[in-house]
């Protein structure tokens, strides 16, 4: 999925109801299988090119969340942290415990430069315990109007959608049941196609196409939860799976979702997993709800636009 901006005025509405709801809030800790702590290396490198006469420029690396696991003691984030250049500051998001890394240059010097951030993370395998949870429809409609007071609105169903999710309703047993399906749906419906040009929430262009990447596999998912009053909201990180896998260069963001489910808060869920949308891999990392990854700002004298960044990339290296 492509950066979003850290001020942009679409999230700024989630960022502020994400200060009211907590990350991991209500979740017992006994419903969630925790796998081996993985110690990683994480390099980021953002090369700009900057136009002669640029009066300002701003470069924000995002900062993974802090996050408790069992059995992990106190919150895990982001240690030995080193910049290049070093003079990068860190500054709060607008999103909960959102954090990031910015480089602020006044008249900075024409031609290209990087921008590099490396730090530490420790992660985690995590799955939800599915055996022996019931969640029962009967306690969606009061729950669900509860936990989206002041969230921002789900993507509204389409036909194809509420056909879908009726037919998933109709033959699931519980909720539980029919979140597992709507992954199964989406995987069978939605091909992932990373080069998809349409917007990311443009639900019917989504469906005409049968294709998106995983911010428009995500937005299929609410749209199913949304048909059927179940609380959900997006999760924006990192996925350091291809680097992990290959131990190359790789520019790999992710997008999935949480749902919230009576008892339990807010649990993570991929849209269009290989098995249990509720399993999800270490190399799953959340940032800031309003930052993805990075994002750039500049100006010339004259206000207009006068830096781009030429190349983002993401290196991982799991540390024994």
């Amino acid at each position: 999925m492509r950066t979003s901006h850290l001020l942009r005025p679409c999230l700024v509405l989630l960022c502020l109801a994400l200060a009211a709801t907590p990350l991991d809030a209500g979740e017992p800790q006994s419903r969630l299988r925790i796998g081996k702590p993985h110690r990683m290396k994480v390099t980021h490198t953002t090369r700009v090119k900057v136009d002669e006469g640029t009066a300002r420029l701003i470069v924000w690396h995002a900062a993974p969340l802090r996050r408790e696991w069992p059995g992990l003691d106190g919150p895990v984030g982001a240690t030995n942290v080193t910049f290049r250049p070093s003079e990068a500051k860190e500054t709060a998001t607008r999103s909960e415990g959102g954090i990031a890394w910015k480089w602020e240059v006044a008249s900075p010097a024409a031609g290209e430069i990087e921008y590099v951030s490396t730090f530490e993370l420790t992660s985690v395998d995590r799955d939800l315990k599915t055996a022996g949870l019931v969640v029962r429809w009967a306690d969606l409609p009061a729950h669900e109007a509860e936990v989206m007071k002041g969230l921002p609105t789900l993507p509204t169903p389409n036909e194809r959608i509420r056909e879908a999710a009726t037919e998933i309703r109709r033959k699931s047993k519980d909720v539980v049941d029919a979140l597992e399906a709507f992954a199964g749906w989406v995987n069978r419906s939605i091909t992932y196609k990373p080069g998809a040009s349409y917007p990311s929430d443009d639900l019917d262009a989504i469906c005409r196409s049968g294709g998106g990447h995983c911010g428009h596999r995500a937005t299929v998912y609410l749209a199913l939860c949304k048909a059927l009053g179940i609380p959900a909201r997006r999760a924006i990180g990192y996925a350091f799976v291809n680097a992990a896998a290959v131990g190359v260069d790789d520019t790999n963001r992710h997008v999935w979702v949480q749902v919230n489910l009576p008892t339990l808060g807010w649990v993570e869920a991929e849209p269009a997993p290989r098995g249990s949308p509720f399993a999800i891999a270490y190399p799953f990392v959340m940032g800031p709800f309003d930052l993805q990854s990075r994002f750039l700002d500049s100006a010339s004298k004259d206000g207009a636009q006068s830096a781009r960044i030429v190349s983002d990339t993401l290196r991982m290296e799991e540390l024994k």
